[in-house]
């Protein structure tokens, strides 16, 4: 299986990684997370694993498939021969509750590191599936995902206004000139003078 690195700190000095969509703090589905991965030195990556760890549960590893082809990746870093294939995807059946999600590498020197860590909390209904009932079960994933995304924006609002830098009242005001702007439509034929 390999070693298990004490101290992973370094991990992210050493890897280019990037996940294709942003990690959600809350989710009520199965997650699917793709991206890249690569070592910046072009050294080998031997496999790459999620591991699902809940209080007083037991922990769970779920190794993501490998080697998809990435030709955004491959244009951007040339040099490195294992870009075009450097994709990644995790396909994750989170438990409900908080779950924490530090996303490993085996590396060239078959140790496991660390590069990324994660905290999601899961909200799944996959009993409602279970019991005969796919169509209700995507209907109220469909209706909480769009009222969650919902709140977001108002909150990503919120925040932006919060941002908003007010100048002192004391400032002086700022001084315009005087613009004409001329505008054409047949060449040279005529020209339209507007005054602001």
């Amino acid at each position: 299986m390999g070693r298990t690195s004490i101290s992973d700190t370094d991990a992210a000095k050493d890897y280019m990684f990037h996940f294709d969509t942003s990690m959600e703090p809350l989710v009520f589905d199965e997650l699917a997370l793709s991206g890249w991965l690569l070592h910046r030195d072009g050294k080998p990556i031997n496999g790459i694993r999620a591991i699902v760890k809940q209080k007083f549960a037991r922990r769970k590893i779920v190794r993501a498939r490998r080697k998809r082809r990435r030709p955004d990746v491959e244009a951007a870093f040339p040099h490195l021969p294992e870009a075009k294939i450097s994709g990644f995807l995790f396909e994750l059946r989170l438990p409900l509750g908080r779950n924490h999600l530090p996303s490993r590498v085996f590396d060239h020197e078959h140790i496991w590191r660390t590069f990324y860590r994660a905290t999601i909390f899961a909200a799944p209904f996959f009993i409602i599936a279970q019991l005969g009932f796919p169509n209700v079960r995507r209907f109220l994933v469909s209706c909480l995902k769009h009222s969650y995304s919902h709140k977001n924006r108002l909150l990503s609002r919120v925040d932006d206004a919060e941002r908003i830098v007010f100048w002192p009242q004391t400032s002086a005001p700022a001084r315009t000139k005087h613009v004409d702007l001329f505008g054409t439509t047949k060449s040279n034929l005529f020209i339209l003078e507007l005054e602001s």
